[in-house]
């Protein structure tokens, strides 16, 4: 396992990893690296490269052993094990396997996969595709034509979506919210109840609404029950959840 020494020189982003990595023109004038013979000069940018993969961006770290750094470079094992104990040497990577092997607590985890920045693209643009989807499906089913998608309406679609929920389950629980007659203002307020915070409150929140679809409806049925709720209950949305048990369970 080997770490790149003055690593932020090459790669100082924390957050992401580009296809790219620094290489100063003040290496034509390093003394240690043209001290080197030409397999070490020719590997040791070879070996940023294959640092720059790391699932950490600024640890500068190899995991693979020289056996899978020569396979990855076309290269024979016994030319790069000799061209890393030069760099090495030189001071431009340490090896760090000794010291990782000693201390109980690993000083690193390479047991990750490596994730392009054009897959990581793809990932972002799919949610934003998918936030944008329900975050439609909303204002088109619920007739809220004026609205816009803000900081907190898409923080409230993102956590839904991390609770791996899909955009069409998102979409089904929206479809039931318009068929609960209680949501839709058939209540002692004539106050519609539609908001996307309250829909994507929590798990079984969507759940209900995904079940209120799925069975086809929710009527007011039990108008006694609904009308004697307080204004505080509503407001606080704590025995409105009995309806939607209710309602839902017909």
């Amino acid at each position: 396992m080997l770490k790149a020494k003055n690593w932020s020189s090459h790669q100082s982003y924390k957050d992401r990893r580009p296809p790219w990595i620094r290489m100063h023109k003040s290496l034509l004038d390093n003394y240690e690296y043209q001290s080197m013979n030409a397999n070490a000069r020719a590997l040791l940018p070879m070996l940023w490269l294959l640092a720059s993969e790391h699932e950490d961006p600024t640890s500068g770290i190899i995991c693979e052993d020289s056996e899978k750094i020569a396979f990855r470079l076309r290269l024979k094992e016994v030319d790069v094990s000799k061209g890393i104990a030069d760099v090495v040497s030189a001071g431009f990577f340490e090896d760090i396997t000794i010291r990782n092997e000693s201390v109980t607590k690993p000083y690193v985890d390479c047991t990750f996969s490596v994730t392009s920045e054009t897959e990581k693209r793809q990932s972002r643009e799919e949610k934003r595709q998918s936030i944008l989807s329900v975050f439609k499906c909303w204002k088109t089913t619920l007739n809220h034509k004026r609205s816009n998608l803000d900081d907190k309406r898409k923080k409230q679609i993102e956590k839904a979506l991390s609770l791996g929920y899909s955009s069409d389950e998102l979409q089904q629980a929206i479809i039931g919210c318009s068929k609960s007659d209680f949501h839709m203002g058939v209540n002692d307020r004539g106050q519609k109840y539609d908001s996307i915070n309250l829909i994507f409150r929590d798990a079984d929140q969507i759940d209900k609404f995904i079940m209120i679809a799925t069975n086809g409806g929710a009527k007011a049925g039990r108008q006694s029950m609904v009308g004697k709720l307080s204004s505080s209950a509503i407001d606080g949305f704590v025995d409105e959840q009995s309806v939607i048990e209710v309602v839902a369970h017909g």
